[in-house]
């Protein structure tokens, strides 16, 4: 006998142990800026959760797996924008999964000490 729900809740707990990092809840607008041929586009979103790893980014453009980007947000209580590199990991509709790509340790500890009050993310993309 086969139960959907249960193989469903199956699915969830397998995405979360690949999870390299512990992703939170976050409600922050946030500027995408992508160098194309005919020079830099900024593109506004809104950021759904983030991790030491990444962010999950709801925005009205589509952009592919691979794309290199630049990501903009301001992390409270800091009043300095925080400014990384970072890929497309994968795109589902205006959802887009973000990895950073080399932050520094300063950087790390912002987004960590956002976190530390913060309630975890739901498992669904």
């Amino acid at each position: 006998m086969r139960i959907p729900r249960f193989k469903s809740f199956q699915t969830r707990v397998f995405q979360d142990r690949r999870r390299r990092f512990p992703r939170h809840r976050a409600d922050l607008p946030l500027t995408i800026t992508i160098l194309r041929d005919e020079g830099y586009t900024t593109i506004h979103g809104r950021m759904n959760d983030i991790a030491e790893g990444g962010l999950g980014v709801l925005m009205a453009s589509e952009l592919p797996a691979g794309e290199v980007v630049q990501v903009e947000f301001m992390l409270p209580p800091d009043a300095e924008p925080f400014r990384a590199r970072a890929v497309v990991r994968y795109r589902k509709g205006y959802f887009h999964g973000i990895e950073f790509l080399g932050l520094s340790d300063e950087q790390k500890q912002q987004i960590l000490e956002y976190c530390i009050d913060r309630e975890p993310a739901t498992t669904s993309k």
